[in-house]
């Protein structure tokens, strides 16, 4: 069999097995103080069905788990800027609870709107957190890679390096 052959078969093997997500994109981040919390960014075109998409615009779900180890921090608020939404808001979450939030998009661009987009350049996603006394913390909001990405990733440039290798010799 030749070796393009075995190559295209495992990278088609990886795409089944390890299907990527189009809309959810996983999210963190830690403050200095220690607050800190995971969670995720879900993006719905139209009203939650792709195939319903419409003039209706999208809709965006972030949910959001205290993570923090310190105990007494609270995520009391999170704020949300991008070009496509803007949003804040305040909860009272203690640390192991999580909470979901629902916001409609109504750009015109929201069929190519993706969950990536919500923290492009451009934009702002900020998590704070209280404890008992008062203090505040903040933790700004990264992409998580998704393990998917990176075994395929890693299964690709495993493959070119042995593509390479073999010219080489």
């Amino acid at each position: 069999m030749k070796k393009s052959n075995i190559i295209s078969f495992i990278v088609l093997i990886c795409l089944i097995v390890l299907p990527v997500s189009a809309y959810a994109l996983p999210i963190s981040g830690v403050g200095e103080l220690g607050g800190s919390f995971s969670g995720s960014i879900e993006y719905f075109p139209g009203n939650g069905l792709a195939s319903t998409i419409d003039a209706a615009g999208g809709r965006l779900l972030i949910s959001l788990t205290n993570t923090s180890e310190r105990s007494g921090f609270i995520l009391a608020a999170y704020s949300l800027a991008s070009p496509y939404i803007n949003t804040r808001g305040e909860v009272a979450l203690p640390a192991g609870q999580t909470a979901s939030f629902y916001f409609p998009v109504t750009d015109p661009r929201f069929s190519r709107i993706t969950a990536e987009s919500f923290l492009s350049e451009g934009s702002e996603f900020v998590v704070y957190f209280r404890n008992a006394n008062g203090a505040w913390d903040r933790a700004r909001v990264a992409a998580v890679p998704e393990p998917e990405i990176i075994l395929l990733l890693g299964i690709g440039l495993l493959a070119l390096g042995v593509g390479l290798r073999k010219r080489t010799i």
